[in-house]
Protein backbone atom coordinates (compact mmCIF):
# COMPACT_ATOMS: atom_id res chain seq x y z
CA UNK A 1 0.00 0.00 0.00
CA UNK A 2 1.49 3.26 -1.02
CA UNK A 3 2.15 6.18 1.84
CA UNK A 4 -0.86 8.28 0.59
CA UNK A 5 -3.34 5.51 0.48
CA UNK A 6 -1.96 4.87 4.39
CA UNK A 7 -2.36 7.97 4.91
CA UNK A 8 -5.93 8.83 3.62
CA UNK A 9 -7.25 5.38 5.42
CA UNK A 10 -5.68 6.88 8.76
CA UNK A 11 -7.66 10.38 8.38
CA UNK A 12 -10.59 8.30 7.48
CA UNK A 13 -10.02 6.34 10.94
CA UNK A 14 -9.13 9.36 12.99
CA UNK A 15 -12.78 11.14 11.58
CA UNK A 16 -14.75 8.15 12.74
CA UNK A 17 -13.40 8.49 15.99
CA UNK A 18 -13.70 12.21 16.37
CA UNK A 19 -17.44 11.55 15.26
CA UNK A 20 -18.11 8.48 17.78
CA UNK A 21 -15.58 9.07 20.85
CA UNK A 22 -17.62 6.57 22.48
CA UNK A 23 -16.96 4.08 19.87
CA UNK A 24 -14.61 1.49 21.07
CA UNK A 25 -14.64 -0.33 17.29
CA UNK A 26 -13.23 3.28 16.19
CA UNK A 27 -10.49 3.37 18.67
CA UNK A 28 -9.48 -0.23 18.25
CA UNK A 29 -9.30 0.25 13.88
CA UNK A 30 -7.59 3.18 14.21
CA UNK A 31 -4.79 2.22 16.67
CA UNK A 32 -4.57 -0.98 14.72
CA UNK A 33 -3.90 0.66 11.79
CA UNK A 34 -0.77 2.16 13.26
CA UNK A 35 0.55 -0.68 14.72
CA UNK A 36 0.76 -2.78 12.05
CA UNK A 37 2.55 0.27 10.21
CA UNK A 38 4.90 0.41 13.49
CA UNK A 39 3.20 4.51 14.25
CA UNK A 40 2.10 4.32 17.24
CA UNK A 41 3.42 7.51 18.27
CA UNK A 42 1.45 9.00 15.79
CA UNK A 43 -1.72 7.23 16.70
CA UNK A 44 -0.79 9.24 20.56
CA UNK A 45 -0.07 12.08 19.07
CA UNK A 46 -3.69 12.54 17.71
CA UNK A 47 -4.76 12.02 20.78
CA UNK A 48 -2.79 14.50 22.97
CA UNK A 49 -3.92 16.70 20.25
CA UNK A 50 -7.43 16.30 20.70
CA UNK A 51 -7.48 16.47 24.69
CA UNK A 52 -5.23 19.21 24.66
CA UNK A 53 -8.14 20.95 22.34
CA UNK A 54 -11.24 19.79 24.95
CA UNK A 55 -12.11 22.08 28.09
CA UNK A 56 -11.25 19.82 31.18
CA UNK A 57 -14.26 21.37 33.17
CA UNK A 58 -16.80 20.29 30.18
CA UNK A 59 -15.11 17.22 28.81
CA UNK A 60 -13.95 15.52 31.93
CA UNK A 61 -15.80 11.97 31.00
CA UNK A 62 -13.84 12.28 27.54
CA UNK A 63 -10.68 13.54 28.59
CA UNK A 64 -10.06 10.57 31.21
CA UNK A 65 -11.44 8.20 28.26
CA UNK A 66 -8.27 9.50 25.59
CA UNK A 67 -6.44 8.82 28.52
CA UNK A 68 -7.22 5.75 28.50
CA UNK A 69 -6.90 5.32 25.14
CA UNK A 70 -3.00 6.53 25.49
CA UNK A 71 -2.42 4.42 27.93
CA UNK A 72 -3.43 1.81 25.96
CA UNK A 73 -0.85 2.64 22.99
CA UNK A 74 2.03 3.24 25.38
CA UNK A 75 1.50 -0.48 26.19
CA UNK A 76 1.08 -1.36 22.80
CA UNK A 77 4.11 0.27 22.15
CA UNK A 78 6.06 -1.33 24.96
CA UNK A 79 4.92 -4.78 23.92
CA UNK A 80 6.21 -3.97 19.98
CA UNK A 81 9.02 -2.53 21.68
CA UNK A 82 10.00 -5.99 23.80
CA UNK A 83 9.58 -8.40 20.73
CA UNK A 84 11.73 -6.54 18.72
CA UNK A 85 14.25 -5.73 21.35
CA UNK A 86 14.54 -9.80 21.96
CA UNK A 87 14.96 -10.49 18.30
CA UNK A 88 18.46 -9.36 17.75
CA UNK A 89 19.33 -10.82 21.33
CA UNK A 90 18.45 -14.09 19.82
CA UNK A 91 20.32 -13.40 16.41
CA UNK A 92 23.36 -11.99 18.35
CA UNK A 93 23.43 -15.49 20.28
CA UNK A 94 23.37 -17.41 17.09
CA UNK A 95 26.40 -15.37 15.26
CA UNK A 96 28.04 -15.75 18.52
CA UNK A 97 28.15 -19.56 18.76
CA UNK A 98 29.16 -19.50 14.83
CA UNK A 99 31.99 -17.58 15.59
CA UNK A 100 33.24 -19.79 18.53
CA UNK A 101 32.67 -22.87 16.37
CA UNK A 102 34.56 -21.28 13.37
CA UNK A 103 37.31 -19.63 16.23
CA UNK A 104 37.84 -23.32 17.67
CA UNK A 105 38.24 -24.63 14.02
CA UNK A 106 40.91 -22.92 12.95
CA UNK A 107 42.71 -22.89 16.42
CA UNK A 108 42.65 -27.15 15.85
CA UNK A 109 43.47 -26.37 12.15
CA UNK A 110 46.54 -23.95 13.96
CA UNK A 111 47.65 -26.61 16.26
CA UNK A 112 47.55 -29.57 13.76
CA UNK A 113 49.75 -27.53 11.55
CA UNK A 114 52.28 -26.51 14.64
CA UNK A 115 52.16 -30.23 15.25
CA UNK A 116 53.10 -31.60 11.72
CA UNK A 117 55.30 -28.41 11.16
CA UNK A 118 57.51 -29.79 14.44
CA UNK A 119 57.19 -33.57 13.42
Amino acid sequence: MTDAADEAIAEALWRQVEDDLASDEAHQKLVEHFRARGQLAEAARLYRELKEALDPEEDGHTIEGIDKRLSGIAILAMAQLDVTKSEPKTRSLAVTLLMVVVGLFFVAAFVGLIKALLS
